[in-house]
């Protein structure tokens, strides 16, 4: 597999049209550029990067706040997705082996195809453009129109009735980070343990 190659955002935004799918930029940071199908262990997004066809994650895809954006051209297909404020946009499909969190008001996911995962938790703004096939929770992310299987008013105010008991803060409501801590170790997020 070969090194990306590293542009500029102006390069980029004409190559690839970014423009149209990001909130933010800052015009002098660079973007690595993966040219063709890619496949990585995890993806520590702490960049900004363009993915020019499918990107294939082993492991976890992992950003946090302000930390750049993704653009994958192709198909993402990975463990989790554990956002934490970074825009990440795939042009495809979006494949989750086990689940997708959202976490934290910054950054956004936007999937103009298909998303599929055990279970999508969003709390940060989570479009889908295509069919969602998972269980979903909405913390406050998903669109008006989207009916969530477990909507803002039960994941946020009835929480103990719904989430695992070690998710739960001294204030009886959900722990983002601990969120994203049983989804890397795969371990059950709802209360009955179905997701």
């Amino acid at each position: 597999m070969a090194d990306p190659i590293e542009l500029t955002w102006a390069a980029a935004a004409q190559r690839f049209g970014l423009a149209q799918e990001l909130q933010a930029w800052n015009e002098d940071d660079p973007v690595q550029v993966w040219e063709g199908a890619v496949t990585l262990e995890y993806l520590d997004l702490d960049g900004n990067v363009v993915v020019d066809g499918d990107l294939t994650i082993t492991g976890d895809l992992d950003s946090q706040d302000e930390s750049g954006f993704l653009v994958v051209l192709g198909n993402l297909t990975v463990d989790n997705v554990l956002s934490g404020g970074g825009q990440i946009t795939v042009r495809g499909d979006l494949t989750a082996r086990n689940g997708v969190h959202a976490d934290y008001n910054h950054g956004y996911l936007w999937v103009k195809g298909n998303l599929t995962a055990r279970i999508v938790l969003a709390e940060h703004a989570v479009r889908v453009d295509g069919t969602i096939a998972a269980r979903t929770v909405d913390f406050g992310g998903f669109a008006r129109d989207f009916a969530a299987d477990i909507s803002r008013q039960r994941a946020v105010y009835e929480s103990k009735d719904v989430f695992a008991s070690e998710l739960l803060n001294d204030q009886g409501y959900v722990d983002g980070p601990s969120l994203a801590d049983r989804l890397r170790a795969r371990l059950p997020i709802l209360a009955d343990g179905s997701a």
